[in-house]
């Protein structure tokens, strides 16, 4: 289990600049579940980053429809969840847990499984990162650093959208309906026939590091993946 914590704890170091908690976030009051369900809003200053950190959980990542921040939760199972919020320098760390070091592998096993639907405004950097559970980032607008040691990752592009993608997966498939470029410069293989329209790195490959210009390119999409999947529509 330590390779887990390590991981989590490496990906989401880099997606957050170095989060350090200063107290909870201005105008904002510490989540609370009412039976299984919780709803959470905060402001956020613009280019400040919003980080969700998830145990046994699935995050799926929408634009906000104004400059607030929002999360709609539901938690599945007899275990707890608690649900912490930080504050930094950098945004808005909201925690499955505990922000700060905790036993992430007690609440791999034993945890609530908890499903987030977010709101992020434009303009604000978006991290989330879980152990067991699958990701999903639809038309997103800054950077974006998704990361998941069991599960899939799915970036869902608006169609004119331009940005850098960044994809990693150990021992999983990368699909994309953009171009791919394997870092090691060679040309991912040819897909299979239910995949002939889009681009992908093959099924259960060894790790490897796709790279892909969209558009004009822009704003830097990371996808990062242990075991299971990434993919990379337009929508």
């Amino acid at each position: 289990m330590s390779s887990r914590r390590d991981f989590l704890r490496t990906v989401t170091g880099v997606a957050a600049g170095a989060f350090v908690a200063k107290g909870i976030a201005a105008g904002a009051q510490q989540p609370q579940w009412s039976g299984d369900s919780l709803q959470w809003s905060a402001p956020i200053a613009e280019k400040q980053m919003f980080e969700v950190r998830g145990v046994r959980a699935s995050i799926q990542a929408i634009r906000s429809h104004d400059d607030r921040i929002h999360v709609d939760a539901r938690r599945r199972g007899p275990a707890d969840a608690p649900i912490e919020v930080v504050e930094s320098e950098s945004g808005i760390s909201l925690c499955v847990g505990t922000c700060g070091p905790g036993n992430e592998a007690d609440r791999a096993q034993n945890g609530a499984h908890v499903d987030f639907v977010v709101q992020v405004p434009p303009g604000i950097r978006f991290a989330a990162s879980v152990i067991t559970g699958n990701i999903t980032v639809e038309q997103p607008r800054s950077a974006v650093n998704a990361a998941t040691i069991d599960g899939s990752i799915i970036f869902e592009l608006a169609a004119g959208t331009s940005a850098e993608f960044f994809g990693n997966t150990a021992s999983g498939r990368i699909d994309s309906d953009y171009p791919l470029v394997l870092q090691s410069g060679s040309a991912p293989p040819t897909p299979p026939p239910f995949l002939a329209d889009r681009q992908t790195a093959g099924p259960r490959l060894p790790p490897q590091i796709i790279h892909a210009v969209i558009g004009s390119g822009g704003p830097v999409l990371r996808a990062t993946v242990v075991r299971g999947d990434i993919t990379l529509l337009c929508r």
